[in-house]
């Protein structure tokens, strides 16, 4: 299994087994419109491994299809939370719920429920254990549908074509429902009205007309109530506490019928005071009294509402609340937008002719159902431009409620599909080829402000189109006039900032959803897929979620000879070449399975520079330079201290560093930790620490190599040393090269890729030339090896006082220009390289023996004599 499979969630094939072996019978669903992809589901839905396999690998994007009825004992209730594009009503699960429960007369039992993607429920139960049989009911209530014999559903965590989920909202097992909960869904509505009249309505109408009721009276009270803290706000000075007098009472009134808490229109009386100054001119204390005392006279004289109630029953009685009784093929019917459907075969690839022409049936009667009371205003006037005086979405906006949830609700409709914010990181806006931080804060800003202003509009469609519960002219005016004003006050600062806070919450993404294929990358042309002929670009999508572009355009035919010429003259040697283009294709993707970074060695003037500069502006964002500090041992550095430079790296795939100076030592721990393809834990400063996985490939550069103490493979096989030897002469050297190899970018693209192909083929090989080289510079970097190399033989049964020996390597370091550790740093050196260690009453190492004759003053180059214990020494942490 390669590392890429590793970090994969788990396919649809791997859940659609799981619930098999948990006792569901399933088949394929399609991801467009939830209907069976196989013929017969009914009879071939299965619990056979086999067959599941067969399917998913057929289709391995496909829903999770389970039916319900007695082959699989049970059977589903189906709660349809949804936005009423007829009316623009909200239907909330918590209200559906409430529906039932008191249609039933008790709470639901917990029951193993999915969340639907637009907010419905549906709750699983046994099938009754007497033999009666749960049917499909279409509607049981409005909004509420029962899936039994001969039905299906949708099941977790199955993802639509358009990437929303069905999610467990309960994961239990389960459980029988209550005997009034299976009265309610078995027995029909049949019995005549008193004297042999009418049928009366089934009880779902009932309730559903009493939740009509409840929420004109809702909307009305919210509408009432924001009018008065508007003319709290707009009153000028003295008139403000009077008006606040007016208002408490007004609102006092509502509390006074039990429609708003009294917690609420205190708050929202408060905060209108504060906002017009009266706080602050007669203090909190003052405010609170006048508050208090409107109030308390507004809740002894409770306003009437029952024509309210009156006229939302009048209205649901004229829009058909009480429908005929279902015929014999609405039975098994399933509503399309919660993850159920009918009893019926569906072939895949083929329009479905009969869902169409009822579609545009369907059509036709919203569009009966959406024509509003009109006011006696004309038709809607024209701008000077041509263009309508406010659209179908103000209009449906302009029902959203009148605060910082309302306006976050409404930004995230307007210009939710172009932003996006990004957990740990900020926001992100849609540029047209990938999402950008660049700008994101400003450009939501400016949306917001455009939200605000396009409030007014929504004000304007409330007079064209009011709501159905205004009765009269007046009523409509003031309605839309209270709108008006609350959309100005929305331009204000603080109202903006909340707007945005607001839809945050349901615009935020988590930082691995952004460029989250590693095998993917985004060219101005379009985003490719790294696997088999690399060449197939597709359209910049904004739910591929990518958050960068390489400022390159794809072209297959595009050629590279200057770049090929360059690349001859500075690595003659053509397995070398080969090697760097796999590595610098591998560059292109998210991969780190190689563990490796390699470090471009040369003297000037050999073209290290100039290619990785190339390589670098190329991948753009995709890249990122380093100080060469980060890398380097620093004992005064500690854990909890920021790493800014790392916090840059999340998602970058090319990471360069350059000039290390002579003498510097590479952290041997940070190497690891970077290449080893494990999460790091990285902080920017002041901010708390986060973890990312790396993608990214090391690639150093320099005239000297820095040392790496420690001899183990643990280091050294991460280590690629790629020596560029070939030194061009001054006078040879074309200073416009690097922009020649520019305008070759699309070609040096295709030499890229062709290094992503054999990779993908042959893996990452590293020949013996530069294998060598490694091994010499690792023979260079470790003084302590060449010591023993130098001076120390193997001798059986012989040994060597370990004073003895570290007096003789301090020598041997003075001379050789090599760093002096501690003895007991030293002494441990000596057993990680295999010596062996032997303690009594003096320490030894056993079977070596020492050749090596310390000199005396008069034969080390006619300098000082050398000390045999030096006065300035370091501590060895290889």
């Amino acid at each position: 299994m390669t590392d890429k499979e590793t970090t994969l969630p788990p396919s649809m094939l791997e859940h659609a087994l799981a619930l098999a072996e948990r006792g569901f019978a399933v088949f394929p669903a399609n991801p467009s419109n939830k209907k069976s992809l196989i013929k017969a589901w009914q009879e071939n839905a299965t619990k056979d491994p086999d067959q599941i396999r067969q399917w998913w690998a057929r289709w391995p994007r496909a829903l999770i299809g389970a039916p319900t009825g007695w082959g699989c004992d049970l059977w589903v209730l189906d709660l349809d939370a949804k936005v009423d594009e007829a009316t623009g009503e909200v239907i909330e699960i918590t209200d559906l719920i409430a529906i039932v429960e008191a249609a039933i007369g008790e709470p639901l039992p917990e029951t193993l429920a999915t969340a639907t993607p637009r907010g419905g429920r549906h709750f699983f139960y046994r099938m009754p254990g007497d033999g009666r049989e749960v049917r499909n009911r279409n509607p049981l209530m409005e909004n509420i549908d029962v899936r039994g014999e001969g039905g299906y559903v949708i099941v977790p965590p199955s993802v639509r074509a358009d990437g929303a989920v069905y999610r467990w909202a309960v994961n239990n097992d389960p459980v029988e429902a209550p005997e009034s909960l299976l009265d309610l869904v078995i027995k029909p509505v049949e019995q005549e009205g008193p004297e042999g009249g009418a049928p009366p309505a089934a009880m779902g109408d009932f309730q559903s007309t009493l939740a009509k009721e409840d929420e004109a009276v809702r909307k009305y009270a919210l509408a009432a109530m924001d009018g008065e803290c508007h003319a709290v706000r707009s009153c000028g000075k003295g008139g403000r506490n009077t008006q606040l007098n007016k208002a408490a009472f007004a609102i006092g009134q509502l509390v006074g019928a039990q429609v708003v808490s009294r917690a609420m229109a205190f708050g929202v009386l408060q905060d209108a005071a504060q906002s017009n100054g009266l706080m602050k001119d007669d203090g909190a204390k003052a405010v609170q009294a006048t508050i208090n005392s409107g109030l308390n006279d507004g809740a002894n004289h409770p306003r009437d509402l029952s024509e309210i109630r009156a006229k939302a029953a009048r209205r649901a009685a004229r829009s058909g609340s009480y429908p005929p009784a279902p015929s014999p093929d609405d039975y098994g019917g399933f509503a399309e937008d919660d993850g159920g459907a009918k009893g019926e075969e569906i072939q895949p690839d083929k329009p479905d002719q009969a869902a169409e022409t009822s579609q545009e049936d369907a059509g036709a009667n919203k569009a009966k159902k959406k024509r509003k009371k009109k006011s006696s205003f004309s038709a809607p006037p024209k701008r000077s431009d041509g263009s309508a005086l406010y659209s179908a979405l103000d209009r449906e906006l302009a029902e959203l409620e009148r605060n910082d949830l309302g306006n976050g609700e409404r930004l995230q409709a307007r210009f939710g599909q172009d932003l996006l914010y990004v957990r740990d990181i900020g926001w992100h806006h849609w540029c047209g080829s990938h999402w950008t931080e660049d700008g994101a804060l400003e450009h939501v800003h400016k949306r917001a402000h455009e939200t605000a202003r396009a409030m007014q509009d929504e004000a304007t469609a409330l007079r064209f189109e009011p709501p159905e519960w205004l009765e009269n002219e007046e009523e409509i005016s003031e309605f839309a006039n209270s709108h008006f004003g609350f959309a100005i006050s929305c331009g204000n600062a603080g109202r903006i900032a909340n707007m945005i806070a607001t839809a945050q919450n349901y615009m935020t993404v988590e930082p691995s959803e952004m460029d989250a294929d590693l095998m993917v990358i985004n060219l101005e042309n379009g985003s490719m897929r790294l696997e088999g002929a690399c060449e197939t670009l597709k359209p910049h999508r904004r739910e591929d979620r990518l958050a960068k572009v390489m400022p390159v355009r794809y072209d297959p035919e595009a050629r590279c000879e200057v770049f090929q010429r360059f690349m001859d003259t500075a690595i003659p040697c053509k397995k070398k070449q080969a090697f760097l283009q796999v590595w610098a294709g591998l560059c292109l993707t998210g991969l780190t399975r190689e563990q490796k970074f390699v470090f471009n060695f040369g003297e000037g003037g050999n073209g290290k520079s100039v290619f990785m500069d190339l390589l670098a502006k190329m991948m753009g964002p995709y890249a990122a330079t380093i100080n060469f500090s980060t890398l380097l041992k620093d004992d005064r550095k500690r854990g909890s201290e920021a790493t800014p430079d790392l916090a840059r790296l999340p998602g970058k795939r090319l990471v360069k560093a350059s000039e290390p100076e002579r003498g510097s030592v590479l952290a041997e721990a940070v190497i690891k930790e970077i290449t080893g393809g494990e999460p790091l834990q990285v902080r920017k400063l002041r901010e708390d620490f986060f973890e990312f996985f790396p993608q990214f490939k090391l690639m150093v550069s320099g005239n000297h190599r820095p040392s790496i103490r420690s001899a183990d493979r643990g280091i050294w096989r991460r280590v690629v040393l790629f020596h560029w030897d070939q030194n061009i002469p001054e006078d040879q050297q074309d200073k416009g090269l690097p922009d020649k190899l520019w305008q070759e970018r699309s070609g040096i693209l295709n030499w890229l890729l062709d290094g992503v192909r054999r990779y993908l083929e042959d893996g990452l090989q590293v020949p013996d030339v530069i294998t060598k080289e490694t091994q010499n510079y690792k023979e260079d970097s470790d003084p302590l090896g060449r010591f023993i190399a130098d001076c120390i033989e193997r001798a059986p049964g012989e040994e060597v006082n370990a004073t003895t020996l570290y007096e003789a390597y301090c020598s041997w370091a003075r001379l050789n220009e090599a760093p002096i550790y501690k003895m007991t740093g030293f002494g441990r050196a000596m057993v990680e390289r295999g010596l062996e260690k032997r303690k009594k009453r003096t320490v030894s190492y056993l079977n070596i023996r020492l050749d090596y004759v310390m000199p005396d003053a008069g034969n080390v180059h006619d300098g000082p004599p050398v000390p045999p214990v030096p006065q300035s020494v370091e501590d060895y942490n290889g």
